[in-house]
């Protein structure tokens, strides 16, 4: 019989003697030997599969992470794959592990020939190195204690955080036991809102079922309201009826919680860009965090503020404006110049500012300038997500574009991106009622069998008052009669 890594955990010194001449005794009961080179006794941390364990909690063992931080860059699929494999395993340690790592795991997919190692890339791969060189500290488990399970979904991920009220420091504090995040799969990014949140639930339940399952009451936080009553509904589909299964195997109490406040859990499953007045001008107070357009995006918005700053050099009408308040800035005096393209220039970038390396038009409420290249992405979060617009029409798209961003002829992009969106063509229903169906008149067969009636009028009026022709055509020959009348007394009475 071989029998390995025996860890032996006490709150005191003298719990801890006990304990240990206890389980000293179980192995010599058994006739099991110890190899005392590997012994260690009275220790206050230990290393154990691979985890440093202490009285603060579980961290990650320092000649694990080291392999990751001195990590050469991946130069194929399979030595980018063998770095994911290390970082997966302290995954629950590293909050936004999947937004972290979406561009790694693409790139890990695609072939030898297809493998292309951008800046982007190289700059998630030192991200994920130092998130876990300095990952953050998880409790141990406190069987005594409740559970908190807070999660939450956006349209392409969801997120969670599994935590307890624990004694940390002197004080009763909520710490994690974990973090976890995933990417949502292909039918699941379109499911509606309400099954997305549920789904979050019943995904975070199985992920901790070895510590929620038959155990403690587990408090469920999420920014869903609804799900407050999920068991009072009278309808339920079959997707919702397997959620609704697992969470009947669990003591639980789904509570709501806003989404502004469930900071942990929201920023798992989404990256809200935050407006505020030292960066984007006038706007709501310091620190407030507003929910824009691009909330839900898989990427960091810093990440993405960074594209905006690259294409602006290569966008045909912001290039030539940030030039030139790079090099000279705002209310020089250009009365001396002759050049024409300057000063036409000029005239146009006093309508902007520049700030902290991106460009703010004035007149629409110093409005985030978005380049060509980027406009697409800006739309389809308004437009094509389903938390953030649902394909809605021109008029509401353009507003809410218009609200946060700016850039030339933006209704007209809006209106060509909504008239080409397959979604609003295949599913949008029309409101108008059905038209008839075109139907030939029959052939007449002699002269006079059917005659076609019509009126012109408005015209000048003539000899006798006359200012209408009444228009007699047989369809058969053609032959056509001309009557004057008076479009005051035509009635349908006295024309026949």
């Amino acid at each position: 019989m071989y029998l390995d890594d025996v860890l032996i955990f006490s709150k005191t010194l003298a719990e801890h003697k006990a304990h240990v001449e206890c389980v000293l005794q179980a192995l010599r009961n058994a006739r099991l030997r110890l190899s005392e080179p590997k012994c260690v006794f009275g220790t206050l941390e230990t290393s154990f599969v691979g985890f440093r364990v202490n009285r603060y909690g579980i961290h990650t063992e320092e000649k694990k992470v080291k392999a990751v931080r001195d990590w050469a860059i991946p130069r194929t699929p399979t030595e980018l794959c063998g770095f994911l494999g290390l970082p997966g395993y302290y995954r629950k340690f590293v909050p936004k592990f999947a937004q972290r790592t979406h561009l790694l795991h693409d790139l890990a997919a695609k072939s030898k020939n297809e493998y292309a190692w951008t800046d982007r890339h190289r700059d998630q791969f030192e991200d994920l190195k130092k998130a876990l060189t300095s990952a953050p500290v998880p409790a141990t488990l406190d069987l005594e204690a409740d559970f908190i399970l807070r999660t939450d979904a956006s349209d392409t991920a969801i997120g969670w955080v599994l935590a307890q009220k624990q004694l940390f420091k002197g004080k009763m504090v909520e710490r994690p036991l974990g973090y976890f995040s995933r990417k949502l799969h292909a039918v699941e990014t379109r499911y509606p809102a309400y099954d997305r949140e549920l789904l979050a639930i019943s995904a975070n339940l199985d992920h901790w079922a070895c510590y929620v399952h038959r155990r403690k009451r587990t408090t469920i936080y999420t920014d869903h309201a609804a799900l407050e009553h999920i068991l009072g509904q009278n309808k339920l589909t079959s997707c919702q009826w397997r959620h609704l299964d697992k969470l009947q195997q669990h003591d639980y109490e789904v509570k709501y919680y806003p989404g502004v406040a469930n900071v942990v859990a929201d920023a798992l499953s989404r990256i809200a860009y935050t407006r505020t007045p030292d960066t984007l001008g006038p706007g709501p107070v310091a620190g407030e965090s507003l929910v824009n357009v691009v909330e839900l995006r898989i990427s960091a918005s810093q990440e993405w503020l960074q594209d905006i700053q690259k294409e602006y050099m290569q966008d045909i009408t912001f290039a030539p404006i940030l030039e030139h308040l790079q090099s000279s800035g705002i209310g020089r005096n250009i009365t001396a110049t002759n050049d024409k393209k300057s000063r036409r220039i000029w005239e146009r970038e006093k309508g902007y500012i520049l700030r902290d390396g991106l460009l703010f038009h004035r007149a629409s409420g110093e409005k985030l300038c978005i380049p060509w290249v980027l406009q697409a992405d800006v739309i389809r979060e308004v437009h094509d997500a389903i938390l953030g617009g649902g394909h809605v029409g021109v008029e509401k798209t353009a507003a809410a574009v218009a609200s946060w961003y700016y850039w030339p002829r933006q209704t007209d992009t809006v209106a060509e991106w909504v008239a080409g969106c397959d979604v609003c063509h295949q599913v949008k229903h029309k409101n108008t009622r059905l038209y008839g169906l075109l139907q030939a008149l029959p052939i007449p067969t002699e002269q006079a069998e059917r005659v076609n009636i019509d009126f012109i009028t408005k015209l000048p009026a003539g000899e006798g008052g006359y200012d209408a022709v009444a228009t007699i055509i047989d369809p058969l020959t053609k032959r056509a009669r001309l009557i004057p009348v008076k479009e005051a007394e035509l009635t349908a009475e006295t024309f026949a």
